[in-house]
């Protein structure tokens, strides 16, 4: 089978030339992109990967950060995900408020969607939420107040930021078994090189050969590879860090 990309800028296919991007559990992806285009590229970038050239799903949705030419027919594109947006100071003080209100409120200061997961959490009334810092740190810490459960936030390929538990996720409660044979190397006890496969995302949980479940926790793609991640407690891995912190 063929692998097909389809690579849109602005609302216009460019022919892509190179790719590179990288996806993470709970960060924006990054992508860098050469193309065929004579003159500066900007906006919404929409990066489609499949194996059907008829319904090629989204992959990667993100917007330009920054445009460089390298010759008279060939630009190199630098592309964020959505949530880069949150890269800042993003200031919040709420009384008595939930967290659907939180996000409304982020929502006003950024323009990300948001869609919530479901659970007792989302009901829980906050007496207050005051944040000063950075937009990353605000969803950590809105997720923490409300003691989610395996929480996660991550930009869906629709373009909205999914806040909530796996379990209610999009991909949450189902594991896509990886044949053994379709690993080209195994990098170390917790990473792989495979042929992509579009299914294979942050937060996918896979069994690799019938072995035990483990989480995606960071994905590359250059090419026709895929080099994953994974770990077998992510959220573990983020308590450790929270903690050192």
């Amino acid at each position: 089978m063929r692998l097909h990309k389809r690579l849109a800028i602005g609302g216009d296919r460019y022919p892509l030339v190179s790719d590179q991007l990288t996806l993470e559990l709970s960060t924006p992806g990054r992508a860098v992109f050469t193309i065929q285009a004579t003159g500066p590229v900007s906006g919404l970038v929409q990066l489609c990967v499949g194996y059907d050239a008829k319904t090629i799903p989204v992959y990667m949705l993100g917007y330009v950060e920054q445009c460089q030419a390298l010759d008279a027919k060939q630009r190199r594109v630098v592309v964020r995900e959505l949530p880069a947006t949150l890269n800042r100071r993003v200031p919040l003080s709420l009384r008595h408020c939930r967290a659907s209100e939180v996000l409304r409120a982020v929502t006003d200061q950024t323009g990300l969607a948001f869609s919530m997961g479901e659970g007792a959490w989302s009901e829980v009334m906050l007496p207050r939420f005051a944040h000063r810092g950075g937009g990353y740190m605000a969803l950590d810490n809105l997720g923490q107040a409300l003691e989610i459960p395996r929480f996660i936030w991550q930009q869906q390929p629709d373009g909205r930021v999914y806040f909530g538990s796996w379990d209610s996720s999009p991909f949450g409660g189902s594991t896509v078994p990886v044949p053994i044979a379709r690993l080209t190397r195994q990098s170390a006890a917790n990473g792989a090189t495979l042929p992509v496969v579009p299914a294979l995302r942050p937060g996918v949980r896979i069994s690799i050969a019938g072995g035990q479940p483990v989480y995606i926790t960071r994905v590359e793609i250059m090419g026709v590879d895929m080099r994953i991640r994974w770990s077998l407690n992510p959220w573990d891995n983020r308590l450790k860090k929270e903690v050192a912190a």
